[in-house]
């Protein structure tokens, strides 16, 4: 644990310089941004500093590398109160894949669906008369990782089909997620990934690039048998059209059907007033059998003046 921790106030002294630089030249200038909004509410309250863990059915998103770890049937729906009341909800799932064939053995297979509607919003025609009209998202991602290494080395990879519409405009293209995770130790993991690879997509003449992000992480989970297990973990995130951006957070556990989580992720929202960057959240089970059962976990991140999103995750592991 401590190791952990000099290893964590050493990245953070390296990279603030970069961090706190502000806005990047770049920002703003990538589409699809709903493809940046976190899923799950478990990763969101620990600062979304979640690709070296990545142990549940969110790896979907995060780190595909990490459904390498999972060894039965999950499932988690997640519904997200944006801001401005926007509606982002994320569905995926994921299962070994040795039960359908023997060709897959040591394969875990998953998919993954993710919407965003914006509801009504008003606008105004060429004649300056008010109307209104709407915008959604989608992405559904298909996702497959393996153990290659003796149980150390985890990859991963998730195809995804993505699509837009504003107004009546549309436009859609295709994105590739990749990861990998290695295992330092049988409580510290290494994780990497690039996300959204892809061509970008185009609305009636103008093509704008896709959301690009790689990411690298550490990830600590204390051993299973003390009282309050915990995790703490480390991230961070070069976007394509901004600067680096670093996060880190944990998890508690009270007592077994409990848990208590925090994070902060540094220099996301240097401009907006009051608790901004920091996120907290709890998340309890009813367990029916070992690693079986219902999960609901719940997150808050407050944006300052743009006021605050809250998610809701519901697991299934079978």
């Amino acid at each position: 644990m401590v190791k952990v921790l000099i290893i964590i106030i050493l990245v953070t002294q390296i990279f603030s310089p970069a961090i706190i630089t502000g806005i990047d030249s770049k920002s703003g200038t990538a589409a699809l941004s709903f493809l940046k909004i976190g899923v799950g509410a478990r990763p969101v309250a620990m600062g979304e500093s979640y690709v070296g863990i990545s142990d549940d059915s969110t790896a979907l998103y995060w780190n595909p590398a990490g459904l390498a770890q999972i060894e039965r049937l999950q499932g988690t729906f997640m519904h997200n109160m944006w801001l401005e009341n926007i509606i982002y909800d994320y569905i995926g799932a994921v299962s070994p894949l040795e039960q359908f064939s023997e060709i897959f053995i040591g394969y875990i297979g998953g998919i993954s669906i993710t919407t965003l509607n914006t509801g009504t919003i008003e606008g105004y025609d060429i004649n300056n008369n008010p109307y209104n009209y709407s915008a959604s998202d989608f992405a559904i991602g298909i996702s497959i990782a393996k153990i290659i290494a003796y149980d150390q080395i985890f990859v991963g990879s998730t195809f995804k089909y993505i699509s837009e519409q504003i107004e009546s405009c549309n436009g859609a293209t295709f994105g590739i997620d990749i990861g990998g995770i290695y295992k330092l130790s049988y409580q510290l993991s290494l994780g990497a990934a690039i996300q959204n690879i892809g061509p970008g997509i185009k609305f009636v003449s103008q093509e704008h690039s896709q959301p690009m992000n790689i990411k690298i992480g550490l990830g600590y989970k204390s051993p299973e048998y003390l009282d309050h297990p915990y995790i703490v973990a480390i991230d961070l995130n070069k976007p394509i059209d901004n600067t680096f951006r670093l996060s880190f957070g944990g998890e508690y556990t009270l007592n077994p059907i409990f848990k208590i989580r925090a994070g902060y992720k540094l220099g996301s929202f240097d401009d907006l007033d009051g608790l901004t960057g920091f996120t907290f959240g709890f998340g309890t089970n009813f367990v029916v059998g070992t690693g079986t059962g219902l999960f609901v976990d719940c997150a808050f991140a407050p944006y300052g003046n743009l006021g605050s999103t809250f998610r809701i995750s519901v697991t299934l592991k079978f």
